[in-house]
């Protein structure tokens, strides 16, 4: 009888022990704070699902930077030479032009005339970042030999992210055929608004597995009969929302190192990143890979940016200005204390600065002798002020950054 109430009493313990080991090792608090890496693949693929599902809202909570791109032209054609300058448009193909802030695109379907023309936008879209496309069109249809230009006539548009895009080598005074967006990269259509000439906004989302250069858009014609229709584009955004994020400490004093990571949505990811960093930043070690050492050669900061596949800026983080170490110090004998009692017996601090810094000296309870604009100052007490506490103030701009104070506070003493 003994032998089986030891027996159950070491299984108890045992039990008792993996349960206690079990809630601690699988709490909340653990699990979420070790998330498995993932893949830079992996985390497009949850931003992709994100933005198609009914959690779209939650991109709001996201980095967005949206870009207004301007549809006015300095001529009635739309150019067709500026092709590289980011946010420019520039004729693809066919009967594009201006007319007042909005761009106008041709269709054509009669018997064996059929005719189309587009457009299209330098812009850096990247992978590992969600994209939504603003449109504000309308849709314009003529009745072309004796058929009713209803909407099962009207032209549609259709929108892809590409890098192979050229320039049209036509005026908009020449016609050409349709350019029905094909192939692998990412393509949305946008089909007629339900009323002729009325205009509405639609939203398309692209999420990017490469990075593109461009964005295209081509009018083509409905092909169901007879039909002359314009697609007209009166405003045109493009909003940036950026989950992929460079976690690390925001900013580095001088000298000081700080690891870098890579993340999304709490996951860490695991992908060999190339690492490139502006400023005073220096990378300490290898440039590739899932995380990275900065240091700081200067308090003035600068920028971190990944790149992967050749594809650069798919997150960037500024690494603020550190001036902390930027402190006044005791260059003479007497280390924070004034003689109040004699005016002949001077001391001077100092503050080390940036290049290109200055600095204006003041003083409390007590008096300066020379320049109020060096890196060091002489001070010496007056018999007059009858305080037993003196203060030394620096204001230091640097370029670039706001003005900040260092001060020190002295004891003011009576001197042999």
């Amino acid at each position: 009888m003994k032998k089986y109430l030891k027996l159950s009493l070491l299984l108890l313990v045992v039990v008792l022990s993996c349960s206690k080991e079990i809630k601690e090792s699988d709490s909340p608090a653990k699990i979420n704070n070790q998330k498995q890496a993932i893949t830079f693949g992996e985390a497009v693929n949850m931003l992709r699902s994100l933005a198609s599902s009914s959690l779209q809202s939650r991109l709001q909570t996201l980095a967005t930077v949206t870009t207004g791109i301007n549809l006015a032209g300095q001529s009635y054609c739309v150019q067709n030479t500026n092709t590289s300058t980011p946010g420019i448009v520039f004729s693809t193909n066919g009967q594009s032009y201006h007319q007042a802030t909005s761009i106008y695109l041709e269709t054509k379907n009669v018997v064996n005339d059929i005719q189309g023309s587009g457009i299209a936008v330098n812009f850096p879209f990247k992978q590992g970042k969600n994209y939504t496309i603003t449109l504000e069109l309308s849709n314009v249809a003529d009745e072309w030999d004796h058929e009713v230009a209803s909407k099962s006539r009207w032209p549609s548009l259709q929108v892809q992210l590409t890098n192979t895009v050229l320039a049209s080598i036509n005026n908009c005074s020449v016609v050409t055929p349709p350019f029905i967006l094909s192939g692998p990269d990412p393509i949305q259509t946008v089909l007629p608004t339900s009323e002729t000439n009325v205009t509405t906004t639609k939203t398309l989302s692209f999420t990017p597995t490469q990075c593109y250069n461009y964005i295209r858009l081509s009018a083509i014609p409905n092909m169901t009969g007879k039909s002359k229709g314009v697609v007209i584009i009166s405003k045109l955004f493009i909003t940036e929302i950026s989950g992929i994020q460079i976690d690390g400490p925001s900013s580095l004093s001088l000298n000081q190192q700080g690891t870098f990571t890579v993340g999304y949505n709490g996951f860490p990811i695991g992908s060999a990143f190339t690492w490139t960093v502006t400023g005073d930043l220096q990378i300490i070690g290898s440039a590739v890979g899932s995380s990275v050492n900065v240091k700081a050669n200067s308090p003035y900061g600068g920028t971190i940016v990944i790149g992967l596949n050749g594809c650069e800026l798919l997150a960037t983080k500024t690494i603020a200005a550190d001036f902390s170490q930027i402190q006044i110090v005791p260059q003479g004998n007497y280390n924070g204390q004034i003689c109040g009692n004699k005016p002949t017996k001077k001391d001077i601090y100092s503050v080390a600065l940036p290049a290109g810094a200055t600095v204006k000296w003041v003083t409390e309870g007590c008096k300066i002798s020379g320049s109020t604009t060096s890196a060091n100052v002489s001070i010496y007490g007056d018999p007059l002020f009858e305080e037993t506490e003196a203060k030394l103030i620096a204001t230091i701009t640097i370029p670039g950054n706001p003005p900040f104070e260092k001060s020190l506070t002295l004891q003011v003493v009576n001197c042999p």
